[in-house]
């Protein structure tokens, strides 16, 4: 059989993923969402000497959507849209209405000060300032003697 092509794995996931690829594009073209496509969220964890920072990605999400909850050692970002349209004509009205969520739980590289978090949002970027516990201190302790 001289006519037929023996494909490679490698070969076939890539041309599986160019073609997802080219339905998510078309489909954002056209306006239409995808099930289970959440919002893009892309985000950065740094470092310093006295507090962790995380800043946040968020595309086409309203401020006042957003929650932030946070323990010792993690943070949670969640956020909610909706959006609704509505179509008119003489003969028919139409509503669309659809709903998206999403939420992120980061653990963090150490224990910070709840009470003291930092949040602000500017330009589609969450920036959170999370001061460090102060780290635990060794005590020596001597028993009393009776």
């Amino acid at each position: 059989m001289q006519g037929l092509t023996i494909w490679k794995e490698n070969e076939i996931q890539r041309l599986r993923k160019d073609q997802e690829k080219m339905f998510r594009r078309r489909c954002r073209d056209f306006g239409l969402s995808l099930l289970g496509e959440e919002p893009e969220f892309t985000m950065e964890l740094s470092e310093t000497d006295n507090a962790v920072i995380l800043k946040a990605q968020l595309t086409d999400i309203n401020p006042e959507d957003i929650n932030i909850s946070a323990t010792e050692n993690t943070v949670t970002i969640s956020a909610q849209t909706r959006t609704s349209a509505v179509t008119q004509d003489e003969h028919f009205r139409k509503i669309e209405e659809s709903t998206r969520s999403f939420s992120r739980r980061i653990s963090l590289p150490c224990r910070v000060k709840i009470d003291d978090i930092q949040a602000s949002y500017e330009d589609n970027t969450l920036h959170l300032i999370m001061p460090k516990c102060d780290i635990l201190r060794a005590r020596s302790i001597r028993p009393k003697i009776k």
